[in-house]
């Protein structure tokens, strides 16, 4: 278990709240799984390696919402949102293949808030999960990446070694 300190503020003045999540899977732990996941595939697209695992991607008109995973009997199924772009859906379907794999009995739903400072364990993990497996997709290089999730590039240096 990998125990990460965020620090946010809280509405109390200006006094900062550090909060610890400990997280089931250390940073090197998902970016094992990623690599056996591309290795079993033989390719790193988050399509293709949902198919491999026998897990349903659907694009569907979502509003406001990214994408989702859901698990429905034994069936696991991404929906993502087809009126966003094709960056942002390769995104989203790393993001939810990452509950996916790493928390496969647990449906969620992602909404335009994606960043590595989310406070639930889940997000966090499938963030990692999604940034792990991106940087293996040549469409993404990390100053690219940080730009487009708005978070700094030190950050995703630091998180998985990039």
């Amino acid at each position: 278990m990998q125990r990460l300190k965020i620090n946010r503020n809280t509405h109390q003045g200006s006094i900062a709240k550090a909060e610890v999540f400990v997280l089931r899977y250390k940073a090197d732990e998902i970016e094992r799984i990623v690599g056996k996941l591309i290795n079993k595939c033989g390719r790193c697209s988050p399509y293709d390696i949902a198919r491999e695992n026998n897990i349903i991607v659907l694009k569907i008109p979502l509003g406001n919402v990214y994408g989702f995973y859901k698990h429905i009997k034994r069936n696991k199924f991404i929906f993502l949102n087809c009126d966003i772009d094709e960056q942002m859906q390769l995104l989203a379907c790393s993001h939810e293949l990452g509950h996916a794999v790493l928390h496969p009995k647990e449906n969620t739903v992602w909404l335009q808030s994606f960043t590595l400072f989310s406070t639930n364990r889940l997000e966090i993990e499938a963030n990692l999960f999604a940034l792990s497996l991106l940087k293996h997709v040549s469409k993404f290089d990390y100053f690219a990446l940080a730009n487009l999730l708005r978070i700094p590039e030190t950050i995703i240096k630091t998180s998985i070694g990039w």
